[in-house]
């Protein structure tokens, strides 16, 4: 959408980003387009809200690739909440997209010793590990992840996927049965799982 900016101000453009919050409407590039053009030298006018349109804006940044803007939003809220543990997850994400791996791994390390039930960071750091090729430390984190979170039905279907590209179709059959326990009547994991005792008995023939 192309916008006249002679017509707005940096008002306009917080009560756009207002109106797309609360509709939960992303609108990556227009929120970019419009932190450039009008609201980035009036955020600290904002008030409270000024938190919220930060991390708006943060979140555009990493969707378009705008990583310059990312680190300056990141600087700005850890200014206001120093330490924080959502802004260093931000900051993490930030490395992650520079394929700063190590650095990335160890301030998710971090924020896990700081709170040691909070899932977001160990499953980053298993997304970390996918990315960089090493499939099976990640299959190796991701097991240990589940004897804590069992009921992440989420972790269970990317476990199984593993072990599927690794062959290991019986322990992807172990881990669609753990899905099995959580959704006993979806057809959709008894077909996969048939799908995947049909490849074993297709690959025993062989």
């Amino acid at each position: 959408m192309a916008y006249n900016f002679k017509e707005m101000c940096w008002k306009d453009v917080r009560d756009q980003f207002r109106k797309w919050r609360e509709d939960n409407e992303r609108r990556s590039d227009e929120v970019i387009q419009l932190w450039e053009a009008l609201l980035e030298n009036h955020v600290q006018k904002t008030g409270n809200e000024m938190h919220l349109i930060l991390e708006q804006v943060l979140i555009a940044a990493f969707d378009t690739s705008r990583l310059d803007i990312a680190g300056k939003c990141i600087e700005t809220l850890n200014i206001e909440f120093p330490e924080s543990m959502r802004v260093m997850k931000f900051e993490a994400m930030r490395l992650e997209a520079l394929q700063m791996y190590e650095e990335a791994t160890d301030l998710l390390d971090e924020i896990i010793s700081k709170d040691e039930t909070n899932a977001a960071p160990r499953k980053r750091k298993i997304a970390i590990l996918k990315a960089r090729g090493f499939r099976s430390e990640a299959i190796k984190d991701l097991s240990e992840y589940l004897k804590t979170f069992m009921s992440d039905q989420e972790a269970w279907h990317e476990l199984c996927g593993l072990y599927l590209a690794e062959g290991d179709y019986s322990k992807a059959v172990f881990c669609m049965e753990e899905l099995l326990l959580h959704n006993p009547h979806s057809h959709l994991i008894h077909q996969r799982i048939a799908e995947i005792r049909y490849t074993m008995v297709i690959i025993c023939l062989c």
